[in-house]
């Protein structure tokens, strides 16, 4: 499972990268690009929350192993 969230991670260019880093550990999200939203719901990294956009497990799980 790991292996994937990396894969997924790796597949964003740096900019995307930041922005799902924001994401991640940012109470104020709404400075993600739309673009940027648009392409982590697309990849399961994001989902619409009553509070806006806000991270999946995934997306949580590809920050965390970025560096692995």
């Amino acid at each position: 499972m790991g292996s994937k969230n990396h894969r997924l991670f790796e597949e964003l260019t740096q900019d995307e990268q930041a922005s799902l880093e924001r994401l991640c550990g940012s109470a104020c999200r709404n400075d993600i690009p739309v673009d940027h939203a648009h392409k982590f719901l697309g990849m399961g990294l994001a989902e619409v929350t009553c509070g806006g956009l806000g991270p999946t497990r995934t997306g949580k799980q590809a920050i965390a192993r970025r560096s692995h």
